[in-house]
């Protein structure tokens, strides 16, 4: 079938609105309408090269949309389901069965090699095959092609185009708390970088009852927005950060969440922790990136995790954000600005530039868009951004 997608051609050029073709789906995967696609900034170290992705590609791994087509070998979803789409797992090695799929042993090269499993992709175009697959999605387009693995129904009365983020940025940053984290209630908590990640670690430390919760950011915005969601203080960050966490909780957090991608961030992060903390890194830093510790800071007693996607189990995990969000603990909509499909390259400028905190491409069936973007936003607070017509302003208090 033809469907439109934004593809990328070239490291740092713009994403390009172009008609592609789509096979129909294998036994084990979904065919899916997207509604909305959240933008991740793994999509832009692709786009820039940090990441390796083989070009050109479809990228895109926040999606959310309507089952239209299912292969012989599905019997979980049917046409007509509503689904929130996660992350590309093999569904069968150690890691999978064990209840980490997170850690999925071959999750690097099933989202990032640009083929299925048996080398074929599912994307071309009259010159040829397009990567795709990427995180288990290519969600940068009007349809995609999923393995069923990697789709989760919700309620048909839920909003999909607020709940796309769910499946991948907001799962990681409330992760790194729920499962990472081992947070008690009136337990203190450092969040450093507060994008979409570091606000959703905010939220979950908040709705897990911690009585102190302390972010740190360059961008004024942005801790403005983290206190409206939960953070008790803000910190500018500079060299005066980690001796101003202790300071506010009489000798360091019990929990750090890196959620800036930054070394520094990082390392500044262990050491707002006090001898007995623990730092949870769930940014994503440039491959090669190294961290710079001081050897006596471990040494002393602190614990540093690395998490991928929050430690997640999306079934799991999907399931009780979706509840939080229903119970008004989770205003994810707060996170987000939207734009049409053809305004994607200005939903990027803006992402990169920190002026909005999470972009959520909505479509309509013609690869148009069905949202009225606000640009009034300044760097991300943006309260009073108007909705889209469709479901998104609906109730929350309808059974999960």
């Amino acid at each position: 079938m033809d469907v439109i997608a934004a593809v990328v051609r070239e490291h740092a050029a713009p994403f390009t609105i172009e008609d592609v073709r789509l096979d129909d789906p294998q036994s084990d995967e979904i065919l899916v309408r997207v509604v909305a696609v959240g933008i991740c900034h793994t999509d832009l170290a692709v786009q820039r090269g940090h990441i390796p992705v083989p070009l050109p590609a479809v990228l895109g791994h926040e999606g959310a949309g309507i089952v239209e087509a299912v292969g012989t070998g599905v019997v979980d979803l049917s046409p007509g389901d509503h689904v929130i789409l996660s992350q590309a797992l093999c569904g069968s090695c150690a890691r999978c069965t064990g209840g980490e799929p997170a850690y999925c042993e071959h999750a690097a090269r099933l989202s990032l090699g640009g083929r299925r499993e048996d080398g074929t992709t599912p994307i071309s175009d009259g010159d040829g095959p397009i990567s795709s697959n990427f995180v288990g999605q290519s969600s940068f387009a009007t349809s995609a092609i999923v393995k069923a693995r990697n789709a989760f129904r919700i309620d048909d009365d839920l909003p999909l185009a607020t709940l796309a983020p769910i499946g991948c940025g907001v799962m990681t940053g409330a992760g790194a708390v729920v499962n990472d984290g081992g947070i008690a209630p009136g337990d203190a908590v450092a969040v450093f970088g507060c994008g979409t990640v570091g606000l959703a670690a905010i939220m979950a430390a908040k709705v897990l009852q911690a009585e102190r919760i302390i972010a740190v950011d360059v961008n004024a915005a942005r801790l403005e927005l983290a206190a409206k969601l939960g953070a008790t203080d803000t910190l500018a960050v500079g060299d005066a950060a980690v001796a101003d966490v202790h300071r506010l909780t009489g000798g360091g957090v019990d929990l750090a969440v890196e959620a800036a991608g930054s070394p520094a961030a990082a390392t500044a992060a262990i050491g707002s922790t006090h001898t007995r903390g623990r730092t949870v890194i769930v940014g994503a830093a440039p491959f090669g990136s190294t961290l710079d510790v001081d050897w006596w800071t471990l040494a002393a007693g602190r614990t540093v995790q690395g998490s991928v996607i929050g430690s997640s189990n999306p079934p799991v995990d999907i399931a009780r954000l979706v509840q939080w969000w229903r119970d008004g603990e989770l205003p994810i909509e707060d996170l987000e600005t939207r734009y049409r499909f053809d305004e994607i390259n200005d939903a990027v400028i803006a992402m990169a530039a920190g002026d909005v905190v999470k972009p959520v491409i909505v479509m309509d069936a013609s690869g148009g868009g069905t949202a009225t973007s606000d640009r009034s936003a300044s760097s991300g607070a943006n309260p009073e951004k108007s909705h889209p017509p469709a479901s998104a302003t609906e109730s929350r208090n309808h059974r999960a």
